[in-house]
């Protein structure tokens, strides 16, 4: 018989006739493998065995289409779909964990970090003459954003869709495309 999903009321993989359902091992991060244990509530705490299936993750977390023999998920999935229990005390990508955290999102040596009890400022500098700042993002502790030339904000009708940075993709998306704000070139849509 397949594994069985470890959440209350979840009749996944239960029945000999049903349909099996993929089901996913806890994250070895102990702060992610911490959110999974407080959405399932009653102080659950998993074991080597314990696993939840995919009807518990949204399909944005979800890598590859149902149909695929091997599904993978994010690294920042995080099971909130038909829950007994959804209370979280901060999202799993927070300001503070941004605030610890910041240094793997520097992608090229030229971008630098500023971190602040309410801010976070990812920058890039130009060397080439005078030490400018040319581009940066600045997120604030509710993690809304900005994003700056030089000294300019620049217009909210870029080709961004979403106003806060909830997710690590949305934040890598703002740094992979500076260059692009910099220039003034229209930027692929996320």
């Amino acid at each position: 018989m397949p594994t069985v999903c470890c959440v209350p009321n979840c009749h996944s993989n239960r029945s000999r006739y049903g349909p099996y359902v993929s089901v996913f091992r806890f994250p070895t991060n102990d702060k992610v493998k911490s959110y999974w244990e407080k959405a399932i509530g009653n102080d659950f705490k998993a074991n080597s065995s314990s696993r939840i299936c995919i009807e518990h993750f949204e399909d944005k977390y979800v890598c590859g289409t149902r149909t695929n023999s091997r599904l993978l998920l994010k690294r920042s999935a995080v099971p909130t779909l038909f829950m007994p229990k959804l209370i979280f005390e901060e999202p799993y990508f927070s300001f503070e964990y941004l605030s610890e955290n910041y240094k793997q999102f520097i992608i090229d040596k030229d971008y630098y970090a500023n971190v602040t009890d309410d801010l976070i400022c990812f920058y890039k500098i130009d060397f080439s003459a005078v030490p400018t700042i040319t581009s940066s993002v600045k997120i604030f502790k509710n993690m809304e954003f900005e994003i700056l030339k030089h000294d300019k904000t620049l217009p909210e009708n870029l080709n961004v869709e979403f106003t806060k940075i909830n997710e690590k993709e949305q934040l890598l998306y703002l740094l992979q495309n500076l260059k692009a704000f910099e220039e003034g070139k229209e930027i692929t849509k996320k």
